[in-house]
Order: C-alpha cells, then sequence, then structure tokens
C-alpha cells in the first residue's frame, strides 16, 4: 500500500478541483465567443413600406424586404 500524507492528498484534490473549474471556464467562454461572433454579422434592417423588421446575416448596407421585397437601408444605432 502507498502512504501519501494528508497533507500532500488534499493539496492535489484542491489542485484538481480548481484545474477542472479552470477547464470548465474555459470551454464556457470560448462557446459564448463564437456564438458572439456568430451573431455579430447579423445586421437589422426596417422596411418602411411594410414595417417588417428582419436581419440578415451578410455584411451588407441594403436589402430586399422579405415580406414585400422593397429594398430597405440598415439599421444604425
Amino acid at each position: 500500500m502507498i502512504y501519501i500524507p494528508f497533507e500532500i492528498f488534499s493539496l492535489s484534490l484542491i489542485v484538481l478541483g480548481l484545474l477542472f473549474l479552470l477547464v470548465l471556464w474555459f470551454y464556457y467562454d470560448r462557446k459564448e465567443k463564437l456564438a458572439f461572433k456568430k451573431e455579430q454579422f447579423e445586421k437589422a434592417f426596417y422596411c418602411i413600406k411594410c414595417n417588417h423588421l428582419y436581419s440578415v446575416n451578410q455584411d451588407v448596407e441594403v436589402s430586399d424586404c422579405p415580406k414585400c421585397g422593397y429594398e430597405s437601408g440598415r439599421l444604425q444605432f
């Protein structure tokens, strides 16, 4: 049987627990950044002809309304 002092055993458990939390933190942080990057390119448009609010995933300044086909400009905040 291998003898491990209690101090070393408890310290190793604490370090492994903190390492596990650090890995989880990096994983979910990266997942959130990728989701934000995906939404970053989504542009909002408002059609003044039919009052329809819609979004487009392309980097364009003018888009056709999917409801009526009217050419609308991008909303800027």
